[in-house]
C-alpha cells in the first residue's frame, strides 16, 4: 500500500477526515488565517491579515512624523520675520506636503515602501535642523557638522594671531 494512502487511513481513524498530515497542517494554517482576518475585520472594519496592520501602523508613525514637522514649522513661520528664514521654511514645508500626497496617492494602490520613506523623514529631519540652526547662526549646517566646524576652529585659537583675520564664519570667537 502507498505511503499517502497508509497515512489518510490512520489519520480517518483517527479523526474521522481522510487526508495526509501535509494536507492537515495547511487545513489548519487556513483556518487559523481565517479566524485572524475575522478578528482583525471587528477590530479594524478591514480585512488584513497582522503583518498588514503592523506595516499600516508604521505607516502612521511616519505619516505622524511628516504632521508634527509640519506643526513646527507653522510655529517657526510665526516667530520668524527673517525672508530668507522664511523662504526655506516655505519650500521644507512644500516638499513634506509634496511627500504626503504621494502617500496618500500610493495608499490606495498599496505600493508604499517604508524604507524610502524612512529616508525622505531622515532627509527632512536633517533640513529641518539645517533651517532652524540658520536661524541662530545664519549658517546651513547640521548640528554634528557645526561641532566639527567649531572644534576645528578652536584647534587653530592658539596660532590666530599670525594667522589670517578672523572671517564672519569664525564670529563666534
Amino acid at each position: 500500500m502507498d505511503e499517502n494512502k497508509k497515512e489518510k487511513m490512520k489519520n480517518w481513524l483517527e479523526t474521522g477526515i481522510r487526508e495526509t498530515d501535509k494536507e492537515r497542517l495547511i487545513r489548519e494554517k487556513q483556518s487559523v488565517e481565517n479566524f485572524e482576518r475575522h478578528e482583525n475585520l471587528i477590530k479594524h472594519g478591514k480585512n488584513m491579515t497582522d503583518m498588514e496592520i503592523i506595516q499600516e501602523a508604521s505607516l502612521k508613525k511616519i505619516v505622524n512624523e511628516f504632521l508634527n514637522r509640519l506643526v513646527e514649522i507653522e510655529q517657526l513661520k510665526t516667530t520668524s520675520t527673517d525672508r530668507k528664514f522664511l523662504r526655506l521654511l516655505r519650500k521644507l514645508k512644500k516638499f513634506i506636503e509634496l511627500t504626503l500626497d504621494e502617500i496618500q496617492g500610493e495608499q490606495v494602490d498599496l505600493r508604499i515602501d517604508k524604507d524610502e520613506l524612512s529616508k525622505k523623514l531622515e532627509f527632512f529631519n536633517l533640513e529641518f535642523e539645517k533651517i532652524k540652526n540658520y536661524k541662530d547662526t545664519n549658517l546651513k549646517e547640521t548640528n554634528k557638522e557645526r561641532i566639527a566646524r567649531e572644534k576645528r576652529i578652536e584647534d587653530a585659537a592658539p596660532y590666530r594671531q599670525y594667522g589670517a583675520p578672523l572671517t564672519p564664519r569664525d564670529k563666534d570667537y
